[in-house]
């Protein structure tokens, strides 16, 4: 049992109508329980990254 949980902020620049560039940091949490009793152990992971991307509609 357990869950994740996401938060990113993310800036991102309209050159034209049909072109954008974009830049997010984020961070992602994962938690939870695994087994039962005694021999339950707790999970709790968290990793980062940054995100860059181009964006053409067309």
């Amino acid at each position: 049992m357990g869950g994740t949980a996401r938060l990113g902020f993310g800036l991102t620049f309209h050159a034209s109508p049909k072109f954008s560039l974009f830049a997010r940091p984020e961070t992602v949490l994962y938690f939870g329980k695994v087994g039962e009793g005694a021999t339950s152990r707790s999970l709790l992971n968290l990793d980062g990254g940054f995100n860059v991307g181009i964006t053409y509609v067309f």
